[in-house]
C-alpha cells in the first residue's frame, strides 16, 4: 500500500520529526524541515502517524516560544496538508482518529495538525478501502465540537448515510 503525505513542519529550536511505525517498529523517521512530500510502500496492516522529538521542558527546554504576553511566537508542530493510501485522500477525516498524545493522552485533533509527542492510530488491516469508506462514513458527532487547539466546528448526523453504505455493501456481498 501507498502512503503519501504532503507536510510542514515548523521550527523551535530543532525542526519536528515525523515517525510511522508498523509493528513498534520504526519504518519511517524523518525531519520535516519547511514543506516535504512522503511517498511510502508500507504493509498492508496497521500503522501509526506521529511525532516523538517535542520537548516540555526535559532539561530546562521548551519546544514553545512565548513572549511576555503569553502569546505563542515560534512553536514546534508538523500541519498535514494532504495524506493519502493508494491515492485516496483523508485529511478531512483525520479528526475522527484520536491522536494518542504522550502529554495530554488521548486527544481530538480538529486542525491536522500535530502538536505532541504521540500518534494517530491507522488501524486499517486487509482491503486499505474499506477502512478508508468506514473512517468517511464514521461520525460520533451529535452536535457541534470545538477543538481546544482550534476554532474549527464540526457538525453532522449521517445515519441516513450509513444505511446507504450498509445497503451498497451488502449489493456488492453478493
Amino acid at each position: 500500500m501507498l502512503l503519501k503525505m504532503e507536510i510542514t513542519g515548523f521550527y523551535c529550536n530543532s525542526w519536528p520529526i515525523l515517525t510511522i511505525k508498523q509493528n513498534n517498529i520504526k519504518v519511517f523517521e524523518q525531519p520535516v524541515i519547511n514543506n516535504n512530500s512522503v511517498n511510502l510502500s508500507i504493509a498492508n496492516k496497521p500503522f501509526t502517524i506521529g511525532m516523538e522529538n517535542k520537548s516540555f521542558g526535559q532539561d530546562n527546554v521548551w519546544d514553545t516560544t512565548v513572549d511576555e504576553d503569553g502569546n505563542i511566537i515560534a512553536d514546534k508542530y508538523i500541519q498535514i496538508n494532504t495524506i493519502a493510501i493508494d491515492d485516496v485522500e483523508f485529511e478531512q477525516n483525520l479528526h475522527k482518529i484520536p491522536y494518542h498524545s504522550i502529554e495530554n493522552g488521548k486527544t481530538d485533533v480538529y486542525d491536522k495538525t500535530i502538536r505532541f509527542n504521540g500518534y494517530w492510530d491507522i488501524d486499517l488491516e486487509g482491503n486499505p478501502y474499506n477502512w478508508l469508506i468506514d473512517i468517511a462514513n464514521h461520525s460520533e458527532n451529535t452536535g457541534p465540537k470545538l477543538s481546544y487547539f482550534s476554532d474549527y466546528n464540526v457538525i453532522g448526523n449521517f445515519k441516513d448515510h450509513y444505511s446507504v453504505i450498509d445497503k451498497i455493501r451488502k449489493l456488492i456481498s453478493r
